[in-house]
């Protein structure tokens, strides 16, 4: 019985031939449930959030209690947690659609990501009976707030050279910890922390320690470009004493908790930035019709609808990877439930996912916004105007949980390790035809020449990871290629997608086709490599004899944003 389930479960899906249909999710397809999570936390951040928004990232912190607790009562912190311990435990794709709409709360879905992701889940999923029992009713209800202590000045967030140190007694019932950690978030009101150290100096391991320990301390609130919002501080431990029952998850395997738990934080980073592309396409376009210059409104300009058309396009491909990714996390989590496998242990196979998602949403949010400020001219400049908070936010995306070139590293090296049994062709089981054919083909070989590039490259070096130009030709393909997935599926997935939407999904599968082929010709001519140069050649050509209806396109999705007054897919 465990092994059938075993062998339904969407295991390294980005690797796999075939593109399950059942795990396609799209935003059209929510339920109802889903549909009222993204209700609520829609209305909470209007209603309760942005009114205080001015204080809180004046970093006085105080509404954020009141904020956490309101959260608690509304389900909202509970996500993960199970029923039994206080939590809501909603679907991964109702998650995804809460952590969307609270995107478009600036610096404090900073502080709500932190306590419902990496503060919490390692008690959810590798902590004891009893620190659940003691910890996990009071997160949900908003009761304690917790932080995450990984990243140090010498380390960065890579824990195999984390200097903090947890010294054993004799009898090994007490651990004293030494050291210092850097950029904490939530750290100025979190009520415990979840502190990474070597036991040894060799055994990374997770504690939780409290607040209120003695000769721990919380260091002065840095002077940050963005996210004022939120809470980011340096702590320092002196000789902190905890108890054997303060280890989170198995000696030594700290590493695992850390990495495991990376990866659903670099999801709920994609879904925010979903969130904040979102708000800053409305601004634009709010700006865009009411700003008047030689007697016309601005989004009358073909170059402005431009700008507004290409925020549109970005957006779609973000939000239909992620909640792609949403889908497949929540088959995962029903097959390992099935299964009677700990969630927890199959995290790593969605690293993929996960990273690539990170990566996209959070460099297409950087372009959105720069887009942004673009069209609102001198007044995008001035703090006063919200864009340039979402300008200035926007940057840490590409930074935090792992930068952007970490995760580049972890997309390629696993497709490294798995070069053997990379698909070349990935075949839908089943799909409505609703145009698109010569995207899909583009898409095709594109698989193709990834599945070709990563073991060329694994054939010639016997350290892949070491080229680095290669290794992110590989990563950037493979985004290429998943987004591009993403978007072709969801149209056909939609039983009526509607013009827009398949104009929206031609302009973003065109244009990232032109992005990647001189990146692959550069690697086909380092590897030397004449069947890869071939065949970028004959993609570029194909390419080149068809018609391109862009700036048609494009003036019509502008349309489209005009009229909805912001993203037109909503």
């Amino acid at each position: 019985m465990t092994t059938d389930h075993k062998a339904q479960m969407p295991i390294n899906a980005f690797a796999d031939k075939t593109l399950s249909w059942e795990q396609i999710m799209t935003p059209e397809k929510l339920s109802e449930d889903q549909r009222a999570w993204k209700t609520k936390t829609a209305r909470f951040v209007e209603e309760e959030v942005r009114p205080v928004l001015p204080q809180i990232e004046n970093q006085q912190f105080d509404p954020v209690y009141g904020l956490m607790k309101n959260l608690g009562s509304m389900g909202l912190l509970g996500a993960f947690i199970p029923a039994e311990h206080g939590g809501t435990a909603i679907d991964k794709v109702a998650y995804t659609a809460v952590i969307e709409e609270m995107g478009g709360a600036r610096s404090f879905s900073v502080s709500y990501g932190a306590q419902v992701g990496i503060g919490s889940l390692p008690i959810v999923y590798y902590g004891t009976e009893k620190q659940k029992a003691s910890y996990l009713p009071k997160i949900a209800a908003g009761d304690m707030i917790g932080s995450y202590g990984l990243t140090e000045p010498g380390a960065g967030t890579d824990i195999a050279a984390v200097q903090t140190t947890a010294e054993a007694s004799e009898d090994e019932s007490v651990y004293t910890i030494s050291g210092e950690k850097q950029w904490i978030t939530n750290s100025s009101f979190a009520s415990y922390f979840i502190i990474f150290a070597k036991i040894d100096g060799k055994k990374p391991t997770a504690f939780i320690v409290d607040r209120n320990t003695e000769g721990f301390t919380v260091g002065k609130e840095e002077d940050k470009m963005g996210i004022t919002g939120s809470s980011t501080c340096p702590l320092y431990l002196d000789n902190v004493k905890v108890p054997k029952e303060a280890i989170v998850g198995e000696i030594g395997k700290g590493a695992r908790i850390a990495l495991s738990i990376l990866n659903l934080g670099r999801q709920k980073i994609a879904a925010s930035c979903v969130g904040a592309s979102k708000r800053a396409l409305l601004l634009a376009a709010e700006h865009a019709q009411e700003r008047r210059q030689f007697g016309h409104p601005l989004s009358e300009k073909k170059m402005i609808q431009k700008k507004l058309a290409a925020m549109a396009v970005w957006t779609f491909a973000s939000e239909s990877m992620v909640y792609r990714t949403a889908g497949v996390l929540q088959a995962g989590t029903e097959a390992a439930e099935k299964a009677g496998i700990p969630f927890a242990d199959i995290l790593k196979d969605f690293a993929i996912e996960c990273s690539i998602n990170k990566i996209f949403a959070s460099e297409a949010l950087s372009d959105i916004v720069d887009h942004g400020v673009q069209v609102h001219g001198g007044q995008g400049y001035m703090r006063k105007n919200e864009i340039e908070t979402l300008y200035r936010d926007s940057r840490i995306n590409r930074i935090f949980e792992g930068t952007n070139e970490i995760n580049r590293v972890v997309v390629a090296s696993m497709l490294f390790e798995m070069a053997e049994k990379l698909a070349a062709e990935k075949v839908t089981e089943s799909y409505e035809k609703n145009g698109l054919d010569k995207e899909k083909s583009y898409m095709e070989k594109l698989r193709e020449l990834l599945a070709e590039l990563v073991q060329e490259t694994s054939g010639v070096f016997e350290t892949p990871e070491e080229e680095q130009e290669l290794l992110e030709c590989v990563a950037e393909t493979a985004k290429t290629v998943y987004v591009m997935e993403s978007v072709w599926s969801r149209v056909q997935k939609d039983q009526s997608p509607g013009e827009l939407m398949i104009k929206m999904a031609v302009v973003y599968m065109n244009e990232a086709v032109d992005r990647i082929l001189p990146m692959l010709k550069e690697a086909a001519d380092f590897l030397e490599s004449d069947s890869m140069l071939q065949k970028v050649k004959q993609l570029a050509a194909d390419k080149a004899a068809e018609t391109d209806q862009s700036i048609v396109y494009r003036r019509k999705i502008a349309e489209a944003v005009i009229e909805q007054n912001g993203y037109p897919l909503s």
